[in-house]
């Protein structure tokens, strides 16, 4: 790939995340999935270059794994938040382990 091609790539990229139409139709994703966006992903989507890749890349980890199960993806999630404190995203992880077919003793022994 000649210099000129990244340059054109990685400007196309920067684009594409900065497109408020992207943020849009993830916004209107995460509404349809989860019934809206939260205090957090709202305040976010008043900036799409930092709303759109955010958002592309917890589905990457969490929607779409490369290795583990989405159920053990949100398991690690749940023990992240826990560690971390963060009452509202341990809520979100919990209900998605949960929808993913985690039971009670699983979250419990996370």
């Amino acid at each position: 790939m000649t210099e000129r091609n990244k340059k054109e790539l990685v400007k196309k990229a920067k684009d594409t995340m900065a497109d408020k139409r992207l943020t849009e139709a993830l916004s209107e994703m995460i509404t349809e999935q989860r019934g809206g966006l939260g205090f957090l992903l709202s305040m976010l989507s008043e900036r799409p270059r930092t709303f759109n890749p955010y958002i592309i890349k917890g589905q990457s980890i969490y929607r779409e794994p490369a290795a583990l199960d989405t159920k053990t993806a949100e398991l690690i999630a749940v023990a992240a938040s826990t560690a971390l404190r963060c009452e509202h995203w341990l809520e979100a992880h919990i209900a998605r382990a949960v929808s993913e077919g985690a039971t009670l003793d699983e979250i419990m022994d996370v």
